[in-house]
């Protein structure tokens, strides 16, 4: 149980019911949540990369989902998180790579965030005519961690900070 108390207690948003730890994952983004079925991307749809779902995005700011350690890709496309051991993704669209960062401002430097912290500017208007989508798959990469997700608002409207999934470990 210590490794499970360290996670939780160094997250900030550490819960317990009926003797199962959490993670709550906040909102990245305002938008619609789908299912990551919904995106036009295998490794995404297929759940290759991991578990979680997507957003369908109505802002232009990347915020923080979580406290923890942040890695944001030289291009802007991309977010990944170490909450201690346990990775979560942000891939901003579909095929984003290939526009090698333009359409997106890197806001905050790499290294220690907060949940709600600005970390990307990205241009959605632009983006939607360059890329196959911009649909925005946040995905939990270890899942190994995971016993189960729950994403509450599935199919709702969510803005930033609002409850985007509950992640119970094993």
């Amino acid at each position: 149980m210590f490794f499970y108390n360290f996670l939780f207690e160094e997250n900030g948003k550490d819960t317990d019911i009926e003797g199962k730890k959490f993670l709550d994952i906040f909102s990245p983004l305002d938008g619609k949540i789908v299912d990551l079925s919904e995106v036009p991307e295998d490794i995404f749809s297929q759940r290759i990369m991991g578990d979680g779902c997507a957003i369908d995005p109505v802002s232009n700011i990347i915020s923080s989902p979580v406290n923890g350690k942040f890695n944001v890709f030289c291009t802007g496309h991309a977010v990944n998180f170490d909450i201690n051991g346990l990775e979560l993704l942000i891939h901003i669209g579909i095929d984003s790579i290939k526009l090698k960062g333009e359409g997106f401002r890197i806001i905050s430097k790499n290294g220690t965030i907060e949940v709600g912290q600005p970390i990307i500017q990205c241009d959605f208007s632009f983006l939607s005519k360059k890329i196959k989508s911009i649909l925005t798959p946040v995905v939990i990469n270890t899942m190994n961690m995971i016993e189960s997700i729950e994403i509450p608002s599935m199919g709702k409207n969510i803005k930033i900070g609002d409850l985007l999934m509950r992640a119970y470990l094993k």
